[in-house]
C-alpha cells in the first residue's frame, strides 16, 4: 500500500496502491471522483454520439467522467453564448453527475495540420471551418465551460514531423502553458490545469517538454500528440516512458488518442491514469460489438457456453473446419464481432452471452444486424450501450488486477488473447440446444445466409476510410 497525495486548489489526487509503475488512485474534484485508471466518455460537441443522459445512467459500472474538446466550443455555441447561459458544461450539457475534462483535441477526428501554427496561435479545423486559435481564445472557452480539469493549449504535431518542427512545438507548448496559467490566475478560474506535453517521435524532446511542465504549478499532465502515426507500439512505449520519467508520481497523467484495450494496458503499465473512449466510438460507428473477455475465467466460461453440444471423431474435425470458415465469413476477431455480416441474420443470441447491458438483455444479434442493414440509427444506439458498458467493465477489471497485485499476469494474458487467439465461438447453425441458440431449421437457413455473404469478411459492411492515426 502506498499513499501518495497531490493537493491542488479545488481537487486532489491520491495514489492508493502501486504495483511497480502501475497504480490505482482517486482523483477528487468539486463535481465527483474518478477511480483511476479509467476512461472518460467520448463526446462530440459536448454529447456522446449515440447515447442520451438517461441511457448513460443505465450503464454499470456507472459513468464517472466525460471528455470534451475545447476547440469544438469556439463556435456554435460560442464562449459568449455559454457564458450567457451561465452554468458551464455540467448543466448546459447535462453532465451534473460526472467529472468533466476539457482536452485540446478530439481523439477520433484530428483537427490539426491544415495550416502551420505560429508563435501566437494554432490552426484548428472544426465544424464551422478552419481558424487560428490564440491562448486568449482558448482560455475563453475554458472559462465558459467551467470544466473540472482542462488541458493547456498545445502545439499539436504528428509523429512524422521533422526535428525542427518538433523543437518549435515544445517551445511553443511550454510558452503557452505559462500563458494559460497566467490567464487562469487573472480570471480566477477553478478548473484544474493539466500541462500539455509534446515532442513528436523524439524521446529527448518528450523528456524536455515533460521536465518543463513538471516545474510548473499544475494539477497533472496531458501526454499529447499520440495516436498520430507512431511506427509501432514499442516506439509509443518508449516515447511515453521518456515523458513519464520526468513527471512526479503524485500527479495524474492523461493520454488522448490512444484507447484500444491493448494500448490502454500498455500505457497503464507505465503509469498513465486517464484515457478517452474514442475507441468505443470508432468500433460502434463501424458496426462492431466488443466481445473480448474481461478475465481468463470468463473466457473459459464463454467457450464452454458456445461449444457444440456433441462432436467426436470426424464430426469434431468437421465442426472445427466449419467454425474456422465461419469466423472468416463473419468478419470477427478475438476482440469484436462485425454485426454487418449476414452470418448473424438468424442468430438469436445476445451480443455477449451473460452480459447485463440493456442491449444484451433485450435484443439479439439478428435484430442489431437487421437494424444495420436497414440503416437505422437505433443500431448504433444499441451497439454503443453495449460497447460503452463493456469498456467501462474492462477498466474496472484493470483496476481490480492492479489492486490484487496481478496486473502483469492480466496484461500478458490479454495481450496473448488480443494478438493471436481465435474466437471460441461457434457458428449459429452448429449450436443446438444451447441457451439462445438456433434449431436445425434455422441452421440450414443460416448456411444459406453465410453463403450469401460470399465468404467476404464483414459481409455487406460498407468500406470506411481510415486515417493513419486511428485503429479499430
Amino acid at each position: 500500500m502506498n499513499n501518495n497525495t497531490a493537493n491542488h486548489a479545488n481537487g486532489s489526487f491520491i495514489v492508493n496502491h502501486n504495483d511497480g509503475k502501475v497504480r490505482v488512485g482517486v482523483l477528487s474534484t468539486s463535481h465527483g471522483v474518478l477511480n483511476t485508471p479509467t476512461s472518460l466518455i467520448y463526446t462530440r460537441r459536448g454529447g456522446p454520439p449515440n447515447l442520451t443522459p438517461d441511457m448513460l445512467k443505465k450503464l454499470k459500472p456507472a459513468v464517472s467522467g466525460y471528455q470534451l474538446d475545447v476547440m469544438q466550443f469556439l463556435a456554435q455555441p460560442s464562449p459568449t453564448t455559454l457564458k450567457q447561459y451561465g452554468a458551464g458544461a455540467h448543466k448546459f450539457l447535462c453532465m451534473e453527475e460526472g467529472v468533466v475534462l476539457a482536452s485540446n483535441r478530439d481523439p477520433v477526428m484530428y483537427e490539426y495540420g491544415g495550416r502551420p501554427a505560429n508563435d501566437t496561435s494554432v490552426y484548428a479545423m472544426i465544424h464551422t471551418g478552419g481558424r487560428q486559435v490564440t491562448v486568449e481564445g482558448y482560455m475563453d472557452v475554458v472559462e465558459a465551460l467551467q470544466p473540472d480539469l482542462y488541458v493547456t493549449m498545445c502545439d499539436e504535431i504528428t509523429a512524422d514531423v521533422k526535428k525542427k518542427r518538433a523543437v518549435s512545438s515544445v517551445t511553443r507548448t511550454t510558452k503557452w502553458l505559462d500563458a494559460c496559467l497566467s490567464l487562469q490566475k487573472a480570471r480566477n478560474l477553478s478548473a484544474l490545469p493539466l500541462a500539455a506535453i509534446t515532442g513528436g517521435a523524439l524521446p529527448e524532446l518528450r523528456e524536455q517538454s515533460a521536465a518543463a511542465a513538471a516545474q510548473r504549478d499544475v494539477a497533472g499532465f496531458a501526454l499529447c500528440g499520440f495516436g498520430t502515426g507512431e511506427d509501432s507500439c514499442d516506439e509509443r512505449q518508449a516515447l511515453l516512458g521518456a515523458a513519464l520519467s520526468q513527471l512526479p508520481e503524485t500527479k495524474p497523467r492523461f493520454l488522448a488518442g490512444v484507447s484500444s484495450p491493448a494500448e490502454v494496458l500498455d500505457a497503464v503499465s507505465l503509469g498513465v491514469d486517464l484515457f478517452d473512449c474514442g475507441y468505443v466510438s470508432q468500433v460502434t460507428g463501424a458496426g462492431y460489438a466488443l466481445t473480448f473477455p474481461l478475465n481468463p475465467d470468463e473466457r473459459q466460461a464463454a467457450g464452454q457456453a458456445d461449444a457444440p453440444a456433441t462432436a467426436s471423431g470426424d464430426a469434431a474435425a468437421t465442426a472445427a473446419s466449419t467454425s474456422a470458415q465461419y469466423q472468416e465469413q463473419r468478419g470477427a476477431d478475438a476482440m469484436k464481432m462485425n454485426l454487418w455480416s449476414t452470418a448473424y441474420r438468424l442468430d438469436r443470441r445476445p451480443l455477449v452471452v451473460g452480459c447485463s447491458c440493456f442491449t444484451c438483455t433485450h435484443h439479439s444479434r439478428a435484430y442489431v444486424h437487421h437494424l444495420l442493414q436497414s440503416h437505422e440509427m437505433l443500431a448504433e444506439v444499441l451497439l454503443d450501450m453495449h460497447n460503452t458498458q463493456h469498456y467501462l467493465a474492462f477498466m474496472e477489471a484493470v483496476r481490480g488486477a492492479v489492486q490484487a497485485g496481478s496486473f502483469t499476469k492480466f496484461h500478458s494474458w490479454f495481450k496473448t488473447h488480443a494478438e493471436g487467439e481465435a474466437p471460441l465461438e461457434q457458428p449459429p447453425n452448429m449450436v443446438q440446444g444451447s441457451r439462445g441458440g438456433l434449431g436445425q431449421e434455422d441452421g440450414e437457413e443460416g448456411k444459406r445466409a453465410a453463403a450469401e455473404a460470399g465468404g467476404s469478411p464483414g459481409g455487406s459492411a460498407p468500406a470506411t476510410k481510415k486515417q493513419k492515426w486511428t485503429s479499430v
